[in-house]
């Protein structure tokens, strides 16, 4: 779908490469140093490592899995836990691999769906991560999380038609009016 082979390329180390001062790029709303890139503690674990709006383990007493057995839940929430730390460490596919695998047997629950988009983002798919994050939306409602992911999609989305109609005065202007929401996803981006 991306057609800008450093967008795909440089997503993944966006996270590296914020300052801890800018938005954190998972569309949380919360500044990267109190999201993903908490400071490590004295143990070597670090604070807030969940997107906002993510519990710090995913809950058994999902809406979306009141049907299944204790065991089943016990096993999404292990697979829910892995795919967010496979997202938070960079490792994109993995953590797409296990939200598609959360999502077969629970298709309708809406962090896997959520997250899934998140992941498509960084993997350069942002017309699959909007139609993810709108599924996610609609089955739970509008969130803060949500929201936010939903409309970094639609603003890359939006950069990627302005440049590929070839209007680069268009997408520059729009570059600087989104500039301190797409800062930290944008910073290794080449224009």
């Amino acid at each position: 779908m991306n057609s800008s082979s450093n967008s795909v390329g440089a997503a993944a180390p966006a996270i590296a490469h914020t300052s801890r001062n800018a938005l954190c790029p998972c569309g949380s709303g919360k500044r990267f140093k109190a999201c993903h890139g908490a400071a490590p503690v004295s143990d070597g674990t670090q604070h807030s490592q969940q997107p906002s709006g993510a519990p710090a383990r995913p809950q058994l007493d999902v809406a979306e899995w009141s049907g299944l057995s204790r065991e089943l839940r016990q096993s999404l929430s292990d697979t829910m836990h892995s795919a967010l730390a496979a997202l938070q460490s960079g490792e994109h596919a993995r953590a797409e691999q296990s939200f598609r695998a959360v999502l077969a047997i629970a298709p309708d629950t809406p962090d896997a769906l959520s997250m899934l988009g998140v992941s498509r983002f960084f993997l350069g798919d942002y017309a699959e991560a909007e139609q993810l994050i709108r599924k996610a939306i609609s089955i739970a409602g509008s969130n803060p999380m949500y929201d936010g992911n939903l409309r970094l999609c639609l603003d890359r989305q939006r950069l990627e038609k302005h440049a590929l109609d070839g209007t680069y005065e268009a997408a520059t202007a729009l570059l600087r009016e989104y500039s301190g929401t797409l800062a930290a996803v944008d910073e290794t981006t080449e224009w």
